[in-house]
C-alpha cells in the first residue's frame, strides 16, 4: 500500500515536472517570438522615422537655399545682374544655334530691369533678342527659347535646384544613414538586454516555485 502511494506520488511529481518544463519551454518560445516581433516593429518604426527626418531636412534645406538666394540677389543686385548678363553673353557667343530670333524670359523683377536697361542686352551684337516676362521663374535666372518656343537653355535658379535635388538627397541619405544605423544599434542593444533580463528574472522566480 505504501509502495503504491509512493509510486503515485512519484508519477504525479514526474507529470508535474513534465508540465512545468513544458510551460517553461512554452514561455521561453513565446518570449523569443515576442522579442523577434518587437525587434521587427522597432526596426520598421526606426526606418520610418529616419525617412521622415530625411525628407523633412531636405525640404527645409531647399527652402533655406531659395530664401538665401533671394536675400543675396536683393542685397547684391548689381553683382547679380552682372553675373546674369555675362552668362547670357557666354551662351549666345558659344552657341551658333541662337543666331536666329530668340526670346529671353525673366521673372517680373528682372524683366523690369532689363526692359529699362535694354542697352545691356544690346551689347550682344548680331543677335536678334526679345525679352518677355515669365511667371515660371520665381527666384531668378532666365530661360532662352527659339522662335518656335522650344526651351534651349534653362537657367531658372529653381530649376537648377531641382536638377541638383538628387545630389542633395544623396548627401542627406548618407548623413541620416550614419545617424540611423548608430541609433538602431543602440536601440536594439538596449531592447535585447532589457528583454533578456526580464526573461532571466522570470525563470529564476519560476524555478523557485
Amino acid at each position: 500500500m505504501l509502495f503504491e502511494k509512493a509510486e503515485i506520488k512519484k508519477k504525479n511529481r514526474e507529470k508535474l515536472t513534465q508540465k512545468s518544463e513544458s510551460l517553461k519551454n512554452d514561455f521561453i518560445s513565446n518570449s523569443i517570438q515576442e522579442l523577434n516581433t518587437n525587434l521587427s516593429s522597432t526596426l520598421l518604426n526606426s526606418k520610418q522615422l529616419i525617412l521622415e527626418i530625411k525628407n523633412r531636412l531636405i525640404d527645409e534645406c531647399i527652402e533655406e537655399l531659395k530664401n538665401e538666394l533671394n536675400k543675396r540677389i536683393k542685397k547684391n543686385q548689381s553683382e547679380y545682374y552682372t553675373f546674369i548678363l555675362n552668362l547670357i553673353k557666354q551662351i549666345y557667343y558659344n552657341n551658333n544655334i541662337l543666331k536666329k530670333k530668340s526670346i529671353l524670359y525673366f521673372n517680373n523683377v528682372d524683366f523690369k530691369h532689363f526692359n529699362q536697361n535694354k542697352e545691356e542686352l544690346d551689347t550682344i551684337s548680331g543677335k536678334n533678342i526679345k525679352i518677355e516676362q515669365s511667371d515660371i521663374i520665381s527666384i531668378g535666372g532666365f530661360l532662352i527659347t527659339q522662335d518656335k518656343g522650344d526651351v534651349m537653355f534653362n537657367y531658372d535658379f529653381s530649376n537648377m535646384i531641382r536638377e541638383n535635388l538628387s545630389f542633395i538627397e544623396i548627401q542627406f541619405t548618407q548623413l541620416i544613414s550614419d545617424f540611423g544605423i548608430k541609433k538602431l544599434q543602440i536601440e536594439f542593444e538596449s531592447f535585447i538586454t532589457t528583454k533578456k533580463k526580464e526573461i532571466k528574472d522570470y525563470l529564476i522566480k519560476y524555478d523557485k516555485i
